[in-house]
C-alpha cells in the first residue's frame, strides 16, 4: 500500500465518488437550479404587480384628470388654481399642465394691468392702493412690503410685472413751473431738461394823439391795416359798401285739399288757411267707392262684428270647442246634428260667429258660395280647436285682427262710410256690457245705460 501511494506522488489525483455521494451532488445541483427559477419568477410576479399598481395609479390619475380639468382651468383663469392642484395635474397630463400654467400667467397679468390702469386713473390713489392690497391678498399674490403702502412706488412696480424690462425703456416728459420740457425715466427720475422756448415780444399798434390805432387805407381798395411799432402791419378789417336793398322774400305757398276742405299752406312758416266762398269751405267732393270697394266694406263690417262676439267669448273662456262635441262632429252623415247635440248654447254661439266671420272673409276672397266651411284650413288658422294652447288661441284673435285691416284696406274709399255704419249700427245695439263690465239697461221711455254692479253709477248710450 505504501508503495501504492508513493507511486502516486507527482501524478494528478483523479475524482472518484460513490453513487450516494454523486446523488448528493445531482440533488445540491438541482436545488440551485430550483431557487434560480424560484427567484426569476418571484421576481417576474413582482414586476407584474409593479406594472399593473403603475397602470392602475395612471387609470386613477387619468379619471382625476378628466372629472377636474374643466374645473381646474376656470380657477386657473381665475387665479384660484392651487400649487397641488397645479403640479398634479402637470405629473398626470403635462401638455394640459402647461396649459394651466399659461392660463394662469395670462390671468396674473390681466389682473395686474387692471390694477394698474385703476391705480393710475384714480383721484385718491392711497384708497385705491388700500383695495388693491386686499384683491392681492385675496389672489394670493402680493407686492413687497415697501411697495404697499407707496402709491409712486407701486404704479412702478405694476408697471414692471405687466411690460418686464421694457417699463425702465418707459420715458414721460412733462413741463415744470418754469415751462422748462422734463422727461423722466419710469421711476420718476428726471434724465433731461429741454429749456423753455424764449417767445418774442407780439408787436403792438402805433396809436395817433387820441390813442386809437393809426390807420392806412390800401390803394385803389376797400381795405385797411393797422401800423404796428416794429413796421408791420395788421389786419384792419374793410371799409362797409353800400348795401343794395334786398326785395322781399315771396312766401312759398301751396294749396292742399283734404276731406274738410281746401287750404293754402305757407310753406316757409307753416301757416294754413282755408279758402272759403261765401263764408263756407270749399269741400271737394269724395270720389265714389267702386263696386268692389263696397263689397270688402261690407265683408269687413260683418268681419268685425262678428269678432267682436268671438272675442268677448275667449275673454271669458266660454264657447270654447269640448272634445265630446268634436268626436261628435267625426260621425258621418249626422255628425253635424250629433255635434250640435253635444254642443252647449255658449258653443253653438260661438261657432255661428266663428263661421258669419270666416264666410265674409272667403266670400271676398273666391266670390262665389263656400260649402263645408268647418273642414276648410281658414277655420283651423282663425279659431280655436280642442287642445290649443291658451297663447295659440290669443295668436289666432290677432290673425282675425290682421285679417280685417287688411279688408278694411281693400275697403279703399268706401272706408270712411264704413266708419259711419258702425258709428250707426253701434248706437242702435250697443253691448250687453262696456268697457268696465258694466251692463246695459233700458228704462221706460227707451233710453238706455250701462249701470255699475252697485248701482251707484250709470253712464249714458248716445
Amino acid at each position: 500500500m505504501m508503495a501504492l501511494a508513493l507511486g502516486l506522488v507527482g501524478r494528478p489525483v483523479q475524482p472518484y465518488l460513490t453513487t450516494g455521494a454523486t446523488d448528493f451532488v445531482d440533488s445540491v445541483q438541482k436545488g440551485k437550479e430550483d431557487a434560480i427559477k424560484t427567484d426569476t419568477l418571484k421576481t417576474t410576479s413582482q414586476k407584474s404587480a409593479l406594472d399593473l399598481l403603475t397602470a392602475q395609479k395612471k387609470q386613477a390619475e387619468s379619471e382625476w384628470v378628466s372629472a377636474n380639468a374643466p374645473t381646474v382651468l376656470q380657477k386657473a383663469k381665475k387665479m384660484e388654481m392651487s400649487d397641488a392642484e397645479y403640479t398634479r395635474m402637470l405629473q398626470a397630463d403635462p401638455e394640459f399642465g402647461k396649459l394651466l400654467g399659461t392660463e394662469q400667467a395670462d390671468a396674473v397679468k390681466n389682473y395686474t394691468a387692471a390694477n394698474l390702469a385703476y391705480l393710475n386713473s384714480a383721484q385718491d390713489k392711497v384708497k385705491a392702493l388700500q383695495e388693491i392690497n386686499q384683491a392681492d391678498e385675496h389672489h394670493n399674490v402680493s407686492m413687497p412690503e415697501n411697495v404697499r403702502n407707496d402709491p409712486n412706488l407701486a404704479l412702478q412696480h405694476l408697471k414692471t410685472r405687466v411690460l418686464g424690462a421694457k417699463a425702465f425703456d418707459e420715458k414721460n416728459t412733462t413741463k415744470n413751473e418754469a415751462g422748462d420740457v422734463e422727461t423722466r425715466d419710469s421711476f420718476g427720475n428726471v434724465i433731461s431738461i429741454n429749456p423753455a422756448a424764449v417767445k418774442t415780444a407780439k408787436a403792438k399798434p402805433v396809436l395817433d394823439a387820441k390813442g386809437m390805432p393809426v390807420m392806412v387805407t390800401l390803394p385803389n381798395t376797400n381795405k385797411r391795416v393797422i401800423k404796428m411799432d416794429d413796421g408791420t402791419f395788421g389786419d384792419g378789417g374793410t371799409i362797409p359798401e353800400p348795401k343794395t336793398p334786398t326785395p322781399a322774400k315771396q312766401p312759398r305757398l301751396q294749396q292742399v285739399v283734404d276731406a274738410t276742405g281746401t287750404y293754402i299752406v305757407n310753406l316757409d312758416t307753416g301757416e294754413t288757411k282755408p279758402i272759403l266762398i261765401n263764408g263756407k269751405p270749399v269741400v271737394k267732393k269724395p270720389e265714389a267707392p267702386s263696386g268692389e270697394e263696397s263689397k270688402s266694406a261690407g265683408y269687413a263690417f260683418r268681419m268685425g262684428e262678428a269678432n267682436k262676439i268671438l272675442t268677448d267669448f275667449e275673454a271669458n273662456k266660454k264657447g270654447m270647442p269640448s272634445y265630446a262635441a268634436s268626436m261628435a262632429g267625426g260621425v258621418p252623415v249626422i255628425g253635424d246634428y250629433l255635434e250640435r247635440k253635444a254642443q252647449d248654447q255658449n258653443q253653438q254661439l260661438y261657432k255661428n260667429a266663428a263661421l258669419a266671420w270666416l264666410r265674409a272673409k272667403l266670400r271676398d276672397e273666391s266670390g262665389a258660395t263656400i260649402q263645408n266651411l268647418e273642414s276648410n284650413n281658414e277655420y283651423r288658422t282663425y279659431f280655436p280647436l280642442v287642445g290649443d294652447e291658451p297663447e295659440t288661441i290669443k295668436q289666432k284673435a290677432k290673425l282675425r285682427e290682421i285679417a280685417e285691416a287688411e279688408m278694411m284696406l281693400k275697403a279703399g274709399k268706401a272706408s270712411t262710410k264704413l266708419e259711419q255704419t258702425r258709428k250707426d249700427y253701434n248706437a242702435k245695439n250697443p253691448p250687453a256690457k262696456n268697457a268696465q263690465g258694466w251692463k246695459l239697461y233700458t228704462d221706460k221711455n227707451g233710453n238706455k245705460a250701462y249701470v255699475s254692479p252697485d248701482g251707484k253709477q250709470y253712464q249714458k248710450v248716445q
